[in-house]
């Protein structure tokens, strides 16, 4: 049952494509690693929100309530370049 929720949560959090009943216990289609997850979701949110304010790194940071470095240090690790929201 909780196999069944997580999975519902990442198809609903749009973290996972495709059909949900490609998902069964013991299938070929296992999840992403959480680390992956985790990673995947925190470039999602910090790209909707440079694109929300246009490529404004301190205003996507005062948004997201981290510091403007941190959206920096995320951007780089992450090898996206803000500016390609503008």
């Amino acid at each position: 049952m909780r196999e069944l929720r997580n999975v519902a949560d990442r198809f609903v959090l749009g973290l996972r494509t495709g059909s949900l009943t490609q998902f069964h216990p013991g299938g070929a289609s296992l999840p992403e690693a959480l680390p992956q997850q985790v990673r995947s979701f925190g470039r999602s949110v910090i790209v909707e929100s440079l694109r929300l304010h246009r490529g404004d790194q301190a205003a996507a940071a005062l948004k997201l309530c981290i510091p403007g470095q941190t959206v920096f240090d995320k951007l780089r690790k992450l090898n996206v370049a803000a500016e390609s929201f503008k």
